[in-house]
C-alpha cells in the first residue's frame, strides 16, 4: 500500500517504475535491468555483489514486470511453435 502522507526518505522506499512511497517490507532491492551494453555492465556489476546500483521496487510492479514478460515469452513460443507446425505440414515453402 503506498504511502499517502509525507513520506520519510530514511525509512520509506520509492519505487523505481511506479514512483511511489512504500515501506520497505512491501517490496524488494532488484538490480538494474539490461538494456544494452551499459545495462548489461551495471547488471553484471550488481550481481557481483555491489549494492549500491540496486533499486526498490514494490510488489505489485515486480507482479506486473513477471506477467509481462510471461505474456512476451509465451506468445514468441506460440508462433515459433506455430511456424514449425505450419513448415512441418508443408503449407510454407
Amino acid at each position: 500500500m503506498p504511502i499517502t502522507e509525507m513520506p520519510d526518505p530514511a525509512r520509506h522506499r520509492i519505487c523505481r517504475r511506479c514512483q511511489q512511497w512504500f515501506e520497505p517490507t512491501e517490496g524488494t532491492l532488484e538490480a538494474p535491468e539490461v538494456t544494452g551494453p551499459l545495462g548489461a555492465m551495471h547488471a553484471l556489476r550488481a550481481a557481483s555483489g555491489d549494492q549500491s546500483l540496486m533499486r526498490f521496487q514494490c510488489a505489485r510492479c515486480t507482479r506486473i514486470r513477471r506477467r509481462t514478460q510471461l505474456a512476451i515469452w509465451g506468445s514468441l513460443a506460440v508462433l515459433i511453435a506455430l511456424v514449425l507446425v505450419l513448415e512441418r505440414l508443408g503449407m510454407l515453402n
